[in-house]
């Protein structure tokens, strides 16, 4: 569990590392697109359409995955650990 305070809110809140479920793999790929859209302006459409199911269907089930959670479960990041990388 991590505490930590918000600025913007002014008070603590908490967030929770855990394994990721195969269940959270549709969330997580949805985070990560908004997040490539966000931040990648260099892939074209069809690439995100290219990337979307791999991530799906093969690239988040060949690591260790961890999902950042919430208070309320919610998934507000993750992080995939390849051979220890």
């Amino acid at each position: 569990m991590i505490i930590y305070f918000d600025n913007s809110l002014k008070k603590y809140k908490m967030m929770t590392i855990c394994r990721a479920h195969h269940s959270d793999y549709p969330i997580i790929t949805d985070l990560w697109e908004s997040s490539v859209r966000a931040s990648h302006n260099f892939l074209r459409e069809e690439d995100i359409r290219y990337f979307k199911p791999l991530i799906l269907n093969q690239y988040l089930s060949s690591v260790h995955l961890y999902c950042v959670k919430s208070r309320n479960n919610e998934i507000l990041g993750f992080v995939g650990v390849a051979e220890k990388k």
